[in-house]
């Protein structure tokens, strides 16, 4: 698989071009050069960015394919190992070192410096870094987490057990809530915010909205401790994103390499390796069958370009994996992610939308931990997070309609069917947008059940990836990485 992005480097999309040097020794088990010179508020954004360019284009690309979102062009090889879920030591490694180095580096950075009025700054990065590391874990399994980042200190940090990194990862958020300055004498943040430009208050919506994750994300494997965690969550009067709160990053445009990282991949024709993705049928055949209307949101119709949108063609999806069996067709007759509003030059990366936290509380009171929230509210909230983020509003009747009116109504207590409800409409909000998380929830829920591996896997009895491989870089380097384990073992929480 070619990995080459076409030196798609996000710290010069948002001109910060001067802090390249926190980033060109990609290794985390050494000291890389560290921006002595530099600011805080110069290399918060730096971290951001770097995180924002793995989860808008290489982990959003394999997330979206693994969730059968996106499928492989016939007319194309860059990503026909996704579709075949062959994963190696080669394949995430510029992404794992990305966000080590590029991302939770800087952010260690910042939380080590900013200290007294500047402490805001100090908790968006530590949010951020809670966010990072558990990409990283749930991607990976063990990572370095309580001796990472010490640079010349140690060079060989041990790799600790999820359970270990998810603890600290609750530990690590509420110590950056805690940091968090509303009073008048706080240095603002502002612009140098990308994520919500200094809001505090979002920031620790947020904040609360990643530790519910982090509990439902074990809730198979540490029932006691994800419940628990959860109940005091609500009883401490916590609140979470709101509907219009995605936790997303702006400012794209159609200046030189400032484009959507996704953009820039796959769509702009200078990329080497644009015009690889188009919809996979499992995904268009479901909106087609609910007659859901966001599947003009999510995928462009046949013949569409970046700048023409072709609004009379049927939507044409294509089976997961067609590419690998030689089938033809050019890819102006297949539907693509969305050109404007998804893979647009100006489209956002959303690293927690509105809607996915909804669906995490509508979880929550599903299983009756929500105090007296009621999943039905959630759920239909949800749904509409979902569709008002593409600017539509959900037409009369929708909520109503055979397979997306909640099951049991109102009142309903517990069940697998009404969990695969919730789960199976997160799945479609996360669309394009959040594949990573998409092919994440898969693994934990087995929703939708409609998803299997498929004949094209290199997988033992065709099953789709549980996990990322740890890359060569890494297990060559330090001594206490664990064995490389095949990308079929499920990850430590994937218990159901």
């Amino acid at each position: 698989m070619i990995t080459n992005y076409k030196n798609l480097l996000f710290l010069a999309l948002l001109g910060l071009g001067g802090l390249s040097s926190c980033n060109k020794q990609l290794d985390i088990n050494t000291d890389p050069t560290r921006p002595a010179s530099v600011s805080p508020d110069l290399v918060l954004p730096a971290g951001t960015g770097n995180v924002a360019f793995v989860m808008g284009a290489p982990f959003n690309i394999l997330g979206n394919f693994f969730a059968q979102h996106w499928t492989e062009s016939l007319t194309a090889n860059q990503y026909k190992d996704y579709d075949r879920y062959r994963i190696g030591q080669t394949t995430n490694d510029r992404e794992y070192q990305t966000l080590f180095t590029g991302g939770l580096k800087n952010f260690r950075f910042v939380m080590d410096r900013a200290k007294g009025d500047s402490s805001n700054y100090a908790a968006i990065a530590g949010l951020q870094s809670a966010y990072t590391y558990q990409v990283l874990a749930d991607g990976f399994d063990k990572i370095p987490f309580t001796e990472a980042l010490r640079g010349a200190a140690n060079t060989q940090p041990k790799f600790d057990d999820g359970q270990v990194v998810y603890d600290g990862l609750i530990t690590l958020i509420d110590e950056s809530l805690a940091k968090i300055n509303t009073s008048s004498t706080a240095v603002s943040v502002g612009g140098q915010d990308l994520v919500f430009s200094g809001d505090m208050n979002k920031w620790r919506r947020f904040g609360n909205t990643l530790k519910l994750k982090i509990y439902l994300r074990q809730i198979y494997a540490r029932q006691a401790v994800a419940e628990a965690g959860i109940r005091a969550l609500y009883a401490g009067g916590a609140q979470f994103l709101g509907a219009t709160e995605d936790a997303q990053v702006t400012g794209f445009s159609n200046a030189t390499q400032n484009g959507n990282p996704l953009y820039l991949a796959d769509v702009n024709p200078s990329s080497g390796i644009a015009n690889n993705i188009i919809a996979s049928k499992t995904s268009t055949d479901y909106l087609a069958n609910t007659n859901d209307p966001r599947i003009d949101d999510f995928f462009s119709r046949p013949g569409s370009t970046a700048t023409v949108p072709n609004t009379t063609a049927a939507h044409v999806g294509t089976p997961q994996g067609d590419a690998i069996r030689g089938a033809s067709g050019a890819i102006s007759t297949r539907s693509r992610p969305n050109l404007q509003k998804i893979a647009g030059v100006a489209s956002p990366v959303v690293l927690m939308s509105g809607a996915e936290s909804l669906f995490l509380q509508a979880e929550a009171a599903l299983r009756g931990l929500a105090g007296a929230a009621t999943p039905r509210a959630l759920y239909e909230a949800g749904i509409q997070a979902s569709f008002a983020h593409f600017g539509r509003t959900v037409p009369t009747g929708f909520l109503s309609s055979t397979g997306i009116a909640f099951n049991g109504g109102s009142s309903a207590g517990f069940s697998e069917a009404r969990l695969e409800q919730i789960i199976t409409q997160k799945w479609v909000a996360l669309n394009g947008t959040e594949g990573f998380e998409a092919w994440t929830e898969l693994r934990r829920t087995k929703y939708p059940s409609f998803i299997t591996g498929t004949p094209y896997s290199d997988l033992p009895n065709r099953t789709y990836a549980k996990r990322l491989i740890y890359p060569f870089t890494e297990t060559s380097r330090n001594a206490n990485a664990p064995a490389v384990q095949s990308a079929e073992v499920p990850v430590w929480w994937d218990k159901k």
